[in-house]
């Protein structure tokens, strides 16, 4: 394989990464301007209601990017990718950021009752995994609801090929069917919800949690187990 392929992927992933992230940025942009009714509020609204698919895109080149390896490493009997530095990385790219995000919105959010976590109630908002814990999904940085998702994801995928690496190869339709039931759990536990206990306290946890979001990881996996069959 030519050694500039491997980068140029990336780039154009990059790319992808960039235009997601517009989409995001434009959808709250949006959610600021005070537009009259009419038909260019309802166009706007049609609009910003397709940027937030951004947030999907984000999911579905996380379930691409972050499982390729532990993928490739199930299918052909290899060694998994060190998970300390995998560990390591992840957490350099998202955490020293967000620290500082949060400790911002800690700082602005002191006079609102109820909308700062104390005690021991910060400690899955530094670690990211608030959106695990009912009633913290939504204080005090709602927007950070997708990063809490991610690091569970990212936590998920090294212990799963740990758990599958005992047996020393793994087929590619095994593991395909593995992330078709995992996608499906995951939206049906979302519909469930949506459906029956839409108001209940954790709901969220649900809704905009790892049970109900990571079936949006799983579309990205399927495309990395068919990468995978592509280059055999």
């Amino acid at each position: 394989m030519d050694s500039d392929e491997p980068r140029a992927r990336t780039r154009r992933l990059d790319a992808l990464r960039g235009c997601a992230a517009l989409m995001v940025v434009a959808y709250h942009a949006n959610g600021l301007l005070a537009v009259p009714g009419g038909l260019r509020a309802n166009v706007l609204d049609d609009v910003r209601f397709n940027l937030d698919s951004g947030v999907e895109l984000f999911f579905v080149l996380s379930g691409y990017l972050i499982a390729l390896p532990f993928l490739r490493a199930l299918v052909s009997g290899g060694e998994l990718p060190g998970i300390a530095a995998y560990g390591l990385r992840r957490a350099a790219r998202i955490l020293p950021a967000y620290w500082l995000v949060l400790t911002a919105a800690l700082a602005m959010s002191t006079h609102a009752p109820g909308a700062t976590p104390t005690g021991l109630q910060l400690v899955p908002h530094v670690l990211l995994l608030h959106g695990l814990v009912p009633g913290e999904i939504s204080r005090p940085l709602p927007i950070a609801w997708t990063l809490s998702v991610e690091m569970v994801f990212y936590i998920l995928v090294p212990l799963a090929a740990l758990a599958l690496a005992r047996r020393r190869r793994h087929s590619i339709r095994s593991l395909a069917i593995g992330a078709l039931l995992v996608w499906a759990a995951s939206a049906g536990a979302a519909f469930a919800t949506a459906g029956l206990a839409p108001t209940a306290s954790w709901s969220l946890v649900v809704l905009r949690g790892a049970p109900g979001v990571l079936c949006q990881f799983c579309p990205g996996i399927i495309v990395a187990l068919a990468h995978i069959a592509a280059q055999r």
